[in-house]
């Protein structure tokens, strides 16, 4: 788990430096204006590829997986069936008992 200031991609690089797969999860505080955490996130990951490709570049790069959650809102769910949603909220309260994971 990479825990860390997205600004430094050395270290990124260095985190997923010989991984078969990097997961991304990246939680954002509702749909707001403006905000760029995807972006940033991406673009870090991206910075950090490069970075190992520059320095294996024989090695072959990890895969990608992008985590993504679905949204709980009422006008967002509108379609989903009750069971995924049902589940969805779960996990939501779940998680609400634990301490909150690091933000990136």
């Amino acid at each position: 788990m990479y825990e860390d200031s997205l600004s430094d991609a050395e270290s990124l690089a260095k985190s997923i430096s010989g991984t078969r797969a990097v997961f991304i999860a990246v939680r954002c505080p509702g749909n707001m204006p403006g905000s760029t955490i995807a972006q940033n996130t991406a673009a870090a990951l991206i910075a950090a590829l490069r970075i190992l490709q520059t320095t294996f570049p024989n090695r072959k790069l990890p895969q990608v997986v992008l985590l993504s959650t679905a949204s709980t809102s009422d006008y967002h769910c509108r379609d989903l069936s009750p069971t995924p949603r049902t589940h969805t909220l779960v996990r939501i309260m779940r998680e609400r008992k634990c301490e909150p994971a690091a933000s990136i």
